[in-house]
């Protein structure tokens, strides 16, 4: 009444120390097979996609895929790891206006607690994970959610600029062999702008916000639901505070565009060397060609709700690449391709994780920032 508004339930139990869900709201059994569940169903989706998309053609991707040029393949996972340290090293930038001191190092760390909690709660857990891990290095917790939402931004603003390029400036190529598909590439291109569009007025305009807020107050009427909004309005509207202070530095926003515009780069390079890899010695198109298939198949996965890209990535992947390499050569190649980017990422990401956890613990600061 009049006072300073409580915080909400996620950032009280944060501040609080408490873990995200208190003894007797769930029980542990039931709580522990969800999660289960939760980590298991995008495989199973994935299992099961790749099942009706290679079903008569798995033993061939299979015998190309055994063939795999470890040069070619080393390239990649050196490109996917640059894709990372930049994303490390944009955390590392907005981060240290929180904390001057902030390393390389800890971005990193910042980045692998995002893989793995990706992973494994869904996507659901990452910024909470990531809030609390600030929050025991030393930061404020409300102030740590403009700079951990604003990396996510600027990804989805490069996606959207390399895949607007590509349908800018290789047209005709995409249209010479995704003719019956360019209104798919169009729908995902403006989906992805509509996205892009909205997370920066939530950012920026206090107007916008309000409005959103409103709609959404009208829509769930209901006391339950009515409390839940005006939580996430509190906080949404706290990390618009932060973000379009942090958004009012110039340079900041180039140095964080370069840095996202480099990660995709390698990205989208990486395709050209996954086929590389598995045997395609004349490639029937060019790279930049190679590289604006990718930046489509990108925008394309980026408006498919599904953690990590998973099942999406490899589908979408497939169809397009298909198209040019056919079927056994594309799927051998988006096998290549994944391992590279997103599989053998997840799989260090949460040995990276559980060992900083159980150095963490040893210390008596099992939140994972320093001690």
């Amino acid at each position: 009444m009049g006072g300073k508004p409580s915080p909400s339930g996620f950032l009280r139990k944060l501040q609080r120390g408490l873990p995200l869900s208190q003894k007797g709201e769930v029980p542990a059994i039931k709580k522990k097979i969800k999660q289960a569940l939760l980590v298991l169903a995008p495989f199973a989706l994935l299992a099961l996609a790749l099942t009706v998309l290679f079903k008569d053609s798995w033993q061939q991707i299979l015998i190309q895929s055994k063939s795999i040029n470890a040069l070619w393949f080393t390239a990649g996972l050196a490109l996917a790891a640059v894709f990372y340290i930049a994303d490390a090293q944009g955390f590392r930038l907005l981060i240290r206006r929180l904390l001057p001191d902030f390393s390389l190092k800890e971005g990193v760390e910042i980045v692998a607690m995002g893989l793995f909690m990706n992973v494994s709660t869904f996507g659901t857990g990452i910024k909470p994970a990531q809030a609390l891990y600030l929050k025991n290095r030393g930061a404020d917790l409300g102030e740590s959610l403009g700079p951990l939402i604003l990396p996510y931004v600027f990804h989805k603003l490069t996606i959207v600029l390399y895949g607007i390029y590509a349908i800018l400036f290789y047209h005709g190529f995409l249209l010479k062999h995704f003719a019956r598909r360019m209104l798919y590439l169009y729908l995902g291109c403006g989906l992805s702008l509509i996205i892009c569009l909205v997370l920066v007025l939530l950012c920026v305009s206090g107007g916008f916000h309000r409005l959103i807020f409103d709609r959404l107050k009208k829509l769930f009427r209901k006391e339950k639901y009515l409390a839940a909004v005006s939580r996430l309005e509190e906080e949404t509207g706290q990390m618009r505070r932060q973000t379009a202070g942090i958004l009012q530095d110039r340079v900041l926003c180039l140095k964080m565009l370069g840095i996202n515009l480099l990660k995709f780069f390698c990205w989208y390079a990486v395709p050209w060397l996954a086929f590389r890899a598995v045997g395609v010695a004349d490639m029937p198109l060019a790279f930049g060609q190679c590289m604006a298939v990718a930046a489509v198949v990108q925008l394309l996965i980026g408006v498919i709700p599904i953690t990590g890209g998973m099942v999406s990535a490899e589908v979408v992947f497939v169809l397009l690449y298909a198209v040019i390499f056919g079927e056994v050569t594309a799927g051998a190649g988006m096998v290549v391709f994944r391992l590279a980017t997103y599989y053998l990422p997840v799989l260090v990401s949460c040995l990276y994780s559980l060992s900083i956890y159980l150095r963490r613990r040893r210390r008596g600061n099992p939140g994972g920032a320093p001690a």
